[in-house]
């Protein structure tokens, strides 16, 4: 089982994503806010494995899930998020327009480390 947080500010995308990803067998949505301040306490006993989080708010700042598989959630250009991103240690980018296989395929090689 994928244990997976969901930190984006927009509501209806982050229902949405958590319904659909709790679609797949071995995902399992354990947290979900909208944004960092409610998502920087999270209890270790979530035990998650992967974050997905808005753009917006990893501009904001991360230092405190370090230790996390962060995959980014973004409506900009792909070059420029993959570029500044993963600088920052983000694992991979995730587009808002994008499908629920290529959602899918990216949280699992996160979690491989692939």
């Amino acid at each position: 089982m994928i244990n997976i947080a969901i930190i984006e500010n927009n509501k209806i995308y982050r229902e949405s994503l958590k319904t659909v990803l709790n679609q797949i067998d071995d995902f399992n949505v354990v947290y979900s806010s909208e944004g960092l301040t409610e998502g920087a306490a999270l209890p270790d006993e979530y035990k998650i494995d992967v974050m997905l989080m808005d753009y917006i708010i990893i501009r904001r700042g991360i230092k405190s899930f370090r230790d996390k598989k962060i995959i980014s959630i973004s409506d900009f250009d792909e070059l420029y998020a993959e570029e500044n991103l993963q600088a920052k240690g983000i694992t991979a980018v995730i587009f808002k327009n994008s499908g629920k296989k290529e959602i899918e395929n990216k949280i699992r090689k996160a979690y491989k480390n692939e």
